[in-house]
This record gives C-alpha cells, sequence and structure tokens, in this order.
C-alpha cells in the first residue's frame, strides 16, 4: 500500500497491506459472490459457495453454479442471478426458483445479471441487448410486455450495474447509460448524447460505487473509470499484463471493491495469469497483491475472490479455492496463519559508464522484532532490467525498541548502464513500512 508522508524524506511511503483473519467456512466453496448492508436482512451476510446460498452459516438452498452471481435486494427481498437462473429469498425465506412470467406459463429467459432502482429490478437477457424490468418493489411479477433494449450497438449487454440515480448497461463495444422517468410503463430511458464509445472486455470486471464511480477492463484492455468520458487508469505495465491474459483470460477474470483506512482500492484478479493487481483510486497507483501457496516459493492469486461490498458493515472476503470467509485485518500480518510479504521495489538509473556500488541502505520503520530476534528485510538486485537477480541478502531492522538499527548493505561491487534494480522483502510478521532508499552514503 501507498500512504503520504507529509515531511518525511519522500512524498509517499510503501507499507504491507492487511492481512487476513478467518471468520468462518461455509459449504466447498469458491465463494462467488458475498452481499451484506446494515439494517437490510438484519446486516446478515449471504454468500453463494459453489452452488449453495447461506446466510452466514445457515444453508438457504441450491442455487445454479455460475462464475459470476449477481445479488442486490430491495423492499424485504434479496434477489440473486445465478447460473441463468432467477432466485428470490424474502425476509424469513424460504428461497424461491422464479421460472415464468406474471402469467404463469411463459417461462423466463436465461437472465446474466441483476440491478435494482427504485425499488424496481432490472433482469438483462443472456446472449441479448435486452432486458426485463419488475413490477415495484417484487421481482416475482415480471410482466412479459416490460422490457426494452439497449440498441445503440445490435451487441449484447454483459452486464448492468447502478451508479447513484443511473443505470449502465456493459456492452462489447459501448456502454449505455439510461435515467429513471418516473413512467409505469416505460420507467427507464437513454440518457441522450451520454453513451461511451468505449465497452467491456468482461462481466466479472465492472466495480460499482467505488470513489463515486464504476471501474473495468475495457475492449482495448485498458482498466477505465466513469467519468464524463472514461477516463484510463491502467498503467502501460498493467496493459501489458491484460494483453498478455488475453481474452479468454480476462472473460475469468474478476474484480471488487475494498475500501481500507480511507484507501479505495478496485481489486483485479487474473487467474489465468496467476496474478492479483490492486488500484488505489486514493493515490492513483497500482500494486501486486498476492498469497503463498505452501509449496510455491513466490506468491500467487490473492486469496479474495469477492468481497461484501464498501457498504457492509467489517471487511469480508471470500476465498477463490474453498469455502473459507476471512476478515481484512490490519492487525494481523499473516494471510489467516500464512506469510505474507511486502515487497518494495526501486532502481538506480545511470547515464554514465560506471558507479562502484558501495552500500545501500533503506529508511524504514524500525524496532519492530522481538526481544530475542530482530526482525528481517531482504535485498536482491539486477543488473539486466530484472531478467535475472542476485541472491537475497539479509539485513536487519531492529529488536523490540530498538529504532537505532538501520538495514545496510555494503561491498554490492559495480553498476553498469542502463542501472540497478533492487528489491527489498519484509517476511516477519510485523508491519513492515519503507519511506526510501539511498546508496554510496558517507556514514551508514
Amino acid at each position: 500500500m501507498v500512504e503520504k508522508s507529509e515531511g518525511g524524506p519522500t512524498p509517499d511511503i510503501r507499507t504491507t497491506r492487511p492481512g487476513l483473519t478467518g471468520f468462518h467456512s461455509v459449504g466447498i466453496g469458491p465463494i462467488l459472490r458475498m452481499f451484506q448492508i446494515p439494517g437490510v436482512f438484519n446486516g446478515d451476510l449471504f454468500q453463494i459457495s459453489g452452488g449453495e446460498l447461506y446466510e452466514y452459516t445457515v444453508l438457504l438452498g441450491e442455487v445454479t453454479y455460475g462464475i459470476n452471481p449477481r445479488i442486490v435486494s430491495a423492499n424485504n427481498q434479496l434477489v440473486i442471478v445465478s447460473g441463468g437462473t432467477l432466485y428470490v429469498y424474502p425476509l424469513g425465506g424460504p428461497l424461491t426458483t422464479v421460472q415464468f412470467f406474471d402469467d404463469g406459463v411463459s417461462p423466463l429467459p436465461s437472465f446474466s445479471s441483476v440491478a435494482v432502482l427504485y425499488n424496481i429490478f432490472i433482469f438483462t437477457v443472456a446472449g441479448s441487448n435486452q432486458f426485463f424490468f419488475s413490477s415495484v418493489g417484487d421481482a416475482t411479477i415480471i410482466n412479459a410486455a416490460n422490457f426494452s433494449a439497449a440498441q445503440t450497438s445490435p451487441d449484447p449487454i454483459i452486464e448492468v450495474q447502478v451508479l447513484a440515480e443511473e443505470i449502465y448497461f456493459f456492452k462489447p463495444k459501448a456502454v449505455e447509460i439510461w435515467d429513471y422517468t418516473g413512467s409505469l410503463t416505460a420507467p427507464f430511458a437513454l440518457s441522450q448524447g451520454r453513451t461511451y464509445s468505449r465497452g467491456c472486455a468482461s462481466q466479472g470486471t465492472v466495480v460499482t460505487n467505488m470513489d463515486n464511480g464504476l471501474f473495468w477492463v475495457g475492449d482495448d484492455m485498458s482498466v477505465y473509470r466513469s467519468g464524463n468520458v472514461p477516463e484510463k487508469i491502467s498503467t502501460p505495465y498493467i496493459d501489458d499484463r491484460l494483453q498478455y491474459a488475453g481474452a479468454n483470460g480476462i472473460a475469468e477474470a474478476t474484480a471488487y471493491y475494498l475500501g481500507i483506512e480511507g484507501h479505495s482500492f478496485y481489486i483485479l484478479n487474473l487467474p489465468s495469469i496467476n496474478t492479483t493487481f490492486a488500484y488505489d483510486a486514493s493515490v492513483k497507483e497500482w500494486s501486486v497483491w498476492g498469497s503463498y501457496n505452501p509449496y510455491d516459493a513466490d506468491p500467487t492469486l490473492y486469496l479474495g475472490y469477492c468481497s461484501a461490498g464498501q457498504t457492509s458493515t467489517e471487511l469480508f472476503i471470500g476465498s477463490y479455492k474453498d469455502g473459507n470467509v476471512y476478515l481484512v485485518d490490519s492487525y494481523n500480518y499473516t494471510d489467516a496463519g500464512q506469510t505474507l510479504s511486502c515487497v518494495v521495489a526501486g532502481a538506480i538509473l545511470m547515464d554514465s559508464d560506471k558507479i562502484r556500488c558501495n552500500n545501500v541502505s533503506i529508511q524504514c520503520v524500525r524496532g519492530l522484532g522481538s526481544y530475542v530476534q530482530s526482525a528481517i528485510v531482504k535485498m536482491r538486485y539486477s543488473d539486466d532490467g530484472g531478467h535475472t537477480w542476485s541472491s537475497w541478502l539479509q539485513g536487519q531492522i531492529g529488536y523490540t525498541g530498538d529504532y537505532s538499527w538501520k538495514a545496510t548493505w555494503r561491498y554490492l561491487g559495480t553498476m553498469h548502464q542502463p542501472g540497478r534494480y533492487f528489491e527489498w522483502c519484509a517476511s516477519d510478521n510485523v508491519p513492515f513500512t519503507i519511506e526510501s532508499a539511498t546508496f554510496n552514503e558517507g556514514r551508514v
């Protein structure tokens, strides 16, 4: 994570992301969707684990498996679209499957997503640019004549989301914005002149109500946020990784929002390349998040597959590999007991032929170890742009209360053009924070 450092040696500091603390486990997983809003259903936490819906740890029933299920709520109804099927759970239960229009005979089409605005539920038809809307306050009553189409382009709707008082229909080549009209027969209408000529590459990458905007991976494999026009927020490196994942990899991607200590994070999981990126909208910085597996040397995909959303009373995270639910915990520096490493990178770029590297030091929080063991930070370097690296070299940042200790590495040979890359890594159960790095100091 990046924090501002007023009056520090540099404008920003790098620090460890929060760890994960176990909360409970439901089903066999993975946790595909979570929902919790204070005051709605008594603030209870709902989770879809594999093909099952749970209220906390109570099994409510089975739902059709789908990698991008959606949950919304209004008027004491929890509404789920999963695997193309519509489910409604009223306050007090039971979970019911809605199969027909209000005539009781005509079958509903397969739905791909659901949203709600002013107690009217909007259901997008899978593989189509059409959507249906329910009667006010009741998702089980859908008239076959209550439909419309997002037709500024013929491509299908792949996702629908609500931001403030507007509906956003995400399509492969465009994003249409619709407004509420107040009419009972046609409650929504296209907002003229506001359609984005920038599509969406994957339903799972769309996140709403984050930093007063929507975020998604566009049809050009870059990440955007909403505004008067879509604003690109991804860097060339992020774009390169998305291009490397490809269309099939992006189709598997999932994203969600995390609000941590004043920071708004867009978490983008890319299972096809085993990488998770986190964009901090507060400081406009990207970082890589990962979790260790027992037999992997380096962190892989971040353990969290989804979250309960920004309105949750707690920061709940659902696991991508089993039925575990975790709390994001700023005072836990492990992922449910697994090592959590904080890796910070830097570089010395050179325009001269050679410079001897006598020493490298870091300015960081010190005195974080125990009374019998100093906290450890490791450093490695690369002279070929990160293709090959030295072995990890160990440094120390002090025993408990020993704030004078400074991590320094000496006698590091000669640096050549174009320069030397460095990485520092702390894996101890401590809040590692690094402010700056220096080289060739006269006295260290």
